[in-house]
């Protein structure tokens, strides 16, 4: 696709949307630090930052904005999000080609899912 066609100025200008409306919630986040699950909602942004700069080829970013999201999630026990938090983790590093670190976190990811209560298992059947 040439770099002025239509379709790609509406997918570059789509990016900057989705990441000025993480960034909008992040701060409201920040601002707020006591409102309640307003900081889950901080970490769900961070997942969608992650995956924003993923596509714009951040992949450093995108790993920090994911490694940010595991650790709150963590810090609030929610191991489904954390679980998948480290899936986003590993495919940053598995773009910026640490394959072993990636496979590490997404074993991560399989344990928290494995760990839910009751047990996350779709998708594990085969």
């Amino acid at each position: 696709v040439g770099a002025k066609s239509p379709f790609k100025r509406a997918v570059r200008d789509s990016l900057e949307k989705a990441g000025r409306y993480v960034k909008a919630v992040m701060k409201l986040a920040a601002d707020h630090p006591r409102e309640n699950g307003l900081q889950e909602t901080r970490a769900s942004a961070l997942c969608t930052m992650s995956q924003v700069q993923m596509l714009n080829g951040n992949f450093t970013e995108a790993l920090k904005s994911a490694d940010e999201a595991a650790s709150l999630f963590r810090q609030r026990s929610h191991q489904r999000n954390q679980g998948s938090a480290c899936l986003l983790r590993a495919d940053a590093l598995r773009a910026m080609e640490k394959y072993k670190e990636s496979q590490n976190a997404a074993l991560e990811a399989i344990t928290l899912f494995k760990a839910c209560d009751p047990p996350d298992v779709k998708g594990q059947e085969s």
